[in-house]
């Protein structure tokens, strides 16, 4: 080695921490994942002594629970030992920790995360940790309180105790997911305490506890038992200004409990609600969603309404006018909503950009072609289920909505000449579904290989149980996409 040294020094390997200059690494090791730095620290001492101080590397910890690797397999599952040295490595630069599987964590674990000051960090997302009581996640959450913007605890062991504690030291919170909490109820907000705003010289009003609102029974002992005092500024400079409140099937909170208080408290900074399959959707509770006038997203599929259709339509009415900046909508599987529902909350908005409609099977080409009125910057549109939609209501909406990137029509009454139309008109699309179209054909079909071009822009295209597209034609347009695009269909011949 010595003689290779002295001839050939051009030779010998050298490595890439002293060859390299500090932003050309940093930029390699972007690329990996956290597993997979955790692993590069055990390839030499000069590695494990230096990785830890390349900046920029540990700010964000990301172990998700779905595909991480480049073949779209699962990537591994975080082992308590591997979180507990990233947090070691990250320290005080730590910005953003995920962890998808979150039941394999330890109480070492978060108190590794409480334990060191963390003033950067702003995403905290600990999903699943049913293991952990949720004292502990108070404790935890305690010393990064006053940073956190975003936290999804979704399938933790929470009360309503624990998220009221959460919610009343998270100043700054802005979106909060508390989704399969199953112990949860419709008391969850009502014992948000108020803290004293910064500067305020009044020492003896400390907190405050929301009122229970009137006709939503009794809270638990444990909340009830927490002591109100004198509020000194309104509710609305002191309460955390959450944005994004995301509640999925959890059964025990469908009741107008929870949502009266997210919307009379939170009615200035609210900008999503994503209510999906909680239950029933009452008259009063579109009443106060009407109170959030800067409501963006609004997520209440797989609900149902509850009340006179006539007092129903009229709610909705009242959210298409006082919410305009509306834009995303997701009503999938309301099966029993009304044409006119529909279009009482679509409104006069012009600012739809998604629009989820699947399943709302009394929708009509009528709707569609005062929706593509109104919607000229739509981007997504699912219609998917709505057998009443036909070539001439589709047709407007290609027409019209330019934008448009993403359509879903499976088992629409479509023809080949949806297609036709389809290949003139929307430049754009990068996302196309027709699963379940028994009258689109092998002939339509080729239309679309014969437009080279809008084939290759293609990212998805799904033709599942067309029954009447041949396996040679499928063939055709598989060829005619992009090796990364993703193509289904399904052969019975």
């Amino acid at each position: 080695m010595a003689l290779a040294t002295v001839a050939f020094p051009e030779l010998v390997p050298s490595d890439p921490l002293h060859v390299l200059p500090t932003d050309v690494l940093i930029h390699i090791f972007e690329y990996l994942s956290f597993p997979d730095l955790t692993r590069c620290l055990r390839v030499s001492r000069l590695w494990y002594s230096q990785l830890p101080f390349i900046p920029y590397l540990w700010r964000e910890l990301q172990y998700p629970s779905g595909p991480t690797n480049s073949n779209g397999s699962a990537g591994p599952s975080p082992t308590a030992k591997a979180v507990q040295r990233a947090l070691q490595l990250s320290g005080p630069r730590l910005r953003s920790l995920v962890v998808g599987q979150a039941d394999r964590l330890t109480l070492q674990c978060l108190d590794t995360l409480a334990r060191c000051p963390r003033p950067q960090l702003r995403h905290l997302a600990l999903v699943g940790a049913r293991r952990i009581d949720g004292d502990r996640l108070v404790r935890t959450i305690r010393g990064v309180a006053g940073t956190l913007t975003r936290l999804n605890l979704a399938g933790c062991s929470l009360s309503d105790r624990v998220v009221a504690e959460i919610l009343s030291m998270c100043t700054h919170l802005r979106s909060l997911n508390v989704s399969h909490c199953t112990q949860l109820s419709r008391y969850m907000l009502e014992g948000v305490r108020l803290r004293t705003p910064t500067g305020s010289t009044n020492t003896s009003a400390t907190s405050y506890t929301l009122p229970r609102l009137i006709g939503s029974g009794s809270p638990s002992s444990s909340l009830s038992s927490s002591s109100s005092v004198a509020l000194v500024s309104p509710p609305e400079r002191t309460l955390p200004p959450l944005a994004h409140f995301i509640c999925r099937q959890n059964q025990a909170c469908a009741s107008p409990g929870i949502w009266n208080t997210l919307c009379h408290h939170y009615a200035t900074t609210l900008r999503e609600i994503d209510w999906t399959s909680t239950g029933e959707v009452s008259v009063p509770m579109l009443r106060n969603l009407a109170l959030c006038t800067g409501l963006q997203c609004l997520n209440i599929s797989h609900c149902r309404f509850t009340g006179p259709a006539e007092a129903i339509e009229l709610a909705l009415v009242q959210i298409g006018e006082r919410c305009p900046q509306l834009e995303r909508l997701y009503l999938a599987h309301l099966v029993e909503m009304t044409e006119s529902q529909v279009r009482a909350l679509v409104g006069l908005n012009s600012g739809w950009r998604i629009c989820d409609l699947a399943h709302v099977h009394h929708l009509s080409d009528a709707f569609l072609r005062t929706f593509s009125i109104q919607a000229p910057r739509l981007t997504h549109l699912n219609v998917a289920g709505c057998f009443q939609c036909t070539d001439v209501g589709l047709s407007h909406i290609i027409k019209r909505c330019t934008a448009l990137v993403y359509l879903n029509v499976s088992k629409c009454a479509v023809t080949d000449l949806f297609l036709s139309r389809l290949l003139r008109y929307a430049k754009n699309i990068r996302t196309l579904i027709l699963d379940g179209c028994s009258s689109i054909s092998s002939g339509g079909m080729q239309l679309v290989v014969t437009q080279p071009a809008f084939l290759r822009q293609l990212e998805h295209l799904s033709l599942y149980n067309c029954i009447k597209v041949n396996y040679d034609t499928a063939q055709a347009l598989r060829k005619g996409m992009s090796p990364d695009a993703h193509f289904r269909y399904y052969f019975s011949g």
